[in-house]
């Protein structure tokens, strides 16, 4: 919307221009932001059954298909050997949170064996 700053503003003139920065606002704004304050019914007004029902399905197709994703992704890391595993991480991501009595434990193993190995 153009104003033309010649022209008095009047009460209906100010009207348009809060609408149409309202409109402006809601329609950059993520979804997420302006449907906040309504209620779940609310948000739902005006949806069929239908709708409701095919985007619950889909819903559940992507918790069903990231399930099968995580199992088959355990199931990898299981196959693969520890060493291949375990190399990745630096020391300190492979001794945070171990007890003092396990790592002294293993260090005597080591010194016992001269070195571990997993």
């Amino acid at each position: 919307m153009k104003i033309d700053m010649d022209e008095p503003l009047t009460p209906e003139k100010v009207i348009a221009i809060g609408k149409a920065w309202e409109d402006n606002i809601l329609t950059t704004l993520p979804p997420e932001y302006v449907l906040y304050s309504y209620t779940p019914e609310q948000r739902m007004i005006g949806l069929t059954r239908a709708e409701i029902e095919n985007y619950v399905q889909e819903k559940m197709k992507l918790l069903e298909a990231l399930a099968y994703l995580i199992k088959e992704r355990d199931s990898l890391v299981r196959m693969m050997p520890s060493k291949m595993i375990i190399s990745r991480y630096t020391v300190s991501e492979r001794l945070a949170g171990l007890e003092r009595e396990d790592i002294e434990s293993y260090l005597q193993k080591m010194s016992e064996t001269d070195s571990v190995t997993v």
